[in-house]
């Protein structure tokens, strides 16, 4: 029986550490998005133009990586 609480435990802290660490990620992708995004009259912005708006604001490297993913 102690054997499964400690199973149990290890896997909620995995759990936990993973629900964290993609929060993180999320929250800094936001970010970008964020700063990339406001106060520039981004109300024709949508998912098509997205990569390429953030492309000229950020730099063309990351058009490149869009790009290349949805291929």
């Amino acid at each position: 029986m102690a054997r499964k609480k400690e199973a149990i435990a290890y896997f909620s802290m995995e759990s936990a550490l993973a629900l964290l660490i993609s929060l993180f990620i999320n929250l800094c992708v936001v970010s970008v998005f964020a700063k990339g995004f406001y106060g520039k009259g981004a109300g024709d912005i949508g998912l098509k133009n997205a990569g390429d708006y953030l492309g000229e604001r950020f730099g063309s490297h990351m058009v490149r990586e869009i790009n290349s993913c949805t291929k």
